[in-house]
């Protein structure tokens, strides 16, 4: 007689259906999310030097991760593949070019007034003692 253990793996053997690939759950989710397949992913990725369209990041180095697929919010367009950190960037600034470009100003700014700080002579204890 089987073991209570054999019977419900066997039982269960016959009634859950084997474990899709992960490529396949993949491919299902890519065509379910954005609208393109699997092959297309990898197309995309071969276009873009196996890495982030923005940061030019590769694949290798996002932890074993998948390069994130950024779309057009508005119309589901696919604009490229990006790791996690450029795509956070875009999200936060809601795809806004004028946020982007305000922060791109800001952090030019930004390195003018560190270099102009950094050339004025700091004011030592006996000074400000005065």
């Amino acid at each position: 007689m089987p073991s209570l253990y054999d019977r419900i793996v066997k039982g269960w053997a016959n009634v859950v259906p084997p474990r899709e690939t992960y490529e396949t759950e993949k491919d299902r989710y890519l065509k379910r999310q954005y609208g393109i397949t699997l092959r297309q992913y990898r197309t995309l990725l071969d276009h873009q030097g196996c890495a982030c369209r923005i940061c030019g990041k590769p694949e290798d180095d996002t932890y074993g991760k998948w390069l994130a697929v950024d779309h057009d919010h508005q119309h589901g367009h696919v604009r490229g593949l990006l790791c996690n950190g450029c795509n956070s960037v875009l999200g936060h600034a809601g795809d806004s070019i004028e946020t982007l470009q305000r922060a791109i100003d800001y952090l030019k700014a930004s390195e003018r007034l560190v270099t102009m700080i950094h050339k004025v002579k700091p004011i030592t204890n006996k000074q400000r003692n005065r």
